[in-house]
């Protein structure tokens, strides 16, 4: 269509193997000379590119470079977001070429992987209901369901610690390390430019045991993800200092019969170190810059506090009562996780903010009920407007997982190790191609 009917000029790119997309638009020549890039796949494909995009040294003028997505994938939600359908829409909104803005989230995790999302961060329910019924995946659309049953009836929690910069809070404009007296051949952090001048790493205290046996390392200290361990390693920074074990000590119940066990990080049906396995971490010498994170002089904790008085000014500390029994906890951007979960009808992709939404559960039978119904009104949002569930806007949050090996951390779809999670939004970082008539506003409340 595009070329045919449209009579644009086309350069098509077939991936071949996990990955292949960063590599493809990480090696792109005179990007300048791109006027759009069209990702025909699902969510995991546009994540791969969007880490190719953000990991070169000219990520600033590629990040200018307009993307469209046509939804072939499984999910799609980003698709779904934007209000593109099918592959026809799509084809039209390249043609249209109407670009908006699109916030982009960084996430870091020892030892200085750094992510780039745009869609959400799981971590519990949601996670188990998508890697955790990985190997149901014979049943099709159903073992969603399935494991939503496992989940909620078992009543199972996972804990953890969390922290927010809130929304209404601006982006800090000096940071505590300016404030004090530093040594002036150190690089302002204020006026960071890239990650090689935002200085953060963990004390020494922090750095603990060996990586998981399933993870393996290169001689800089890259850990492989879990789709591949080819392409787009680029030379690791000093960003968080040393790899912590991804397993802890906190894992306490069994996995129900429906859902697998969560790994902390690489699934265990994976071989990392046979080339088969992993997410591939940007791992971040260049990129845009993290004004949030960067503002806690440099160095980021190891673990969070249990009282808000220890915690840096400006973060917000949630409560242990109830992140101590979190079930349901999910950062967004878009509005759509997949073409039928409406999971944060609210949300919008260029405010500058993501919307954090939790749910807990006592095990008791009202509230295993409750869950359930809360599974049920995802389809269209309306889960929001529960009592049990909460949702506040954020600019940036830290996460301790403390769930042991039970379930996952997952990004944009993808699983991580469930290490201490840093995650900092980036307003309008890169732009999307929409379809006239779309608009980027909250689902219109029911009357």
């Amino acid at each position: 269509l595009l070329r045919d009917v449209a009579g644009l000029s086309v350069e098509v790119h077939a991936t071949a193997s996990k990955h292949h997309a960063t590599q493809i638009v990480r090696d792109l020549s005179n990007i300048d000379k791109v006027d759009a890039i069209l990702y025909v796949g699902g969510d995991g494909t546009v994540f791969e590119g969007l880490q190719g995009l953000l990991s070169r040294p000219d990520w600033e003028r590629a990040a200018a470079v307009p993307f469209a997505t046509c939804p072939t994938g499984s999910g799609n939600g980003l698709a779904a977001s934007l209000g593109v359908f099918d592959p026809v829409a799509a084809a039209f909104t390249v043609t249209r070429r109407r670009q908006h803005p699109m916030d982009v989230a960084s996430v870091l995790q020892p030892q200085g992987s750094r992510y780039f999302l745009l869609l959400s961060l799981a971590y519990g329910l949601m996670s188990n209901l998508d890697i955790g019924t990985e190997h149901l995946r014979w049943m099709g659309e159903p073992r969603f369901s399935w494991g939503g049953l496992c989940e909620v009836l078992g009543g199972r929690t996972y804990p953890l610690r969390a922290a927010v910069w809130p929304g209404a809070l601006p982006v800090p404009r000096e940071t505590m390390a300016n404030k004090a007296t530093q040594d002036r051949s150190e690089p302002s952090l204020l006026s960071a430019a890239s990650p090689l001048d935002v200085r953060v790493s963990w004390p020494p205290e922090a750095l603990g045991a060996p990586v998981n046996s399933k993870s393996s390392s290169n001689s800089n200290g890259n850990r492989a993800g879990r789709e591949g361990t080819e392409g787009a390693h680029t030379e690791t920074s000093s960003l968080l200092g040393h790899q912590k074990s991804a397993k802890t000590a906190h894992s306490s119940s069994e996995p129900g019969a429906g859902v697998q066990q969560g790994s902390a990080g690489l699934r265990e049906d994976v071989d990392v170190e046979a080339g088969q396995g992993g997410v591939l971490p940007c791992s971040g010498l260049q990129g845009p810059p993290l004004p949030i994170l960067s503002a806690m002089g440099g160095c980021l904790p190891s673990h969070l506090p249990s009282t808000q008085s220890e915690l840096p000014p400006g973060w917000k500390l949630l409560p242990e009562e109830k992140t101590s029994k979190a079930q349901y906890f999910m950062a967004h951007n878009t509005q759509y996780l997949a073409l039928n979960a409406r999971l944060n009808p609210n949300g919008m992709v260029s405010d500058g903010l993501w919307e954090l939404i939790t749910a807990q559960t006592s095990g008791s039978c009202i509230d295993k009920m409750r869950g359930l119904y809360m599974l049920l009104q995802t389809e269209n949002g309306d889960h929001v407007n529960m009592d049990i569930v909460e949702t506040q806007q954020m600019r940036a949050l830290m996460l301790e997982p403390l769930s042991g090996d039970r379930t996952w951390t997952v990004l944009d779809g993808e699983a991580v190790d469930n290490l201490m999670t840093y995650l900092e939004v980036h307003p309008g970082l890169c732009r999307a191609l929409v379809p006239p008539g779309w608009a980027d506003e909250p689902k219109p409340q029911d009357t």
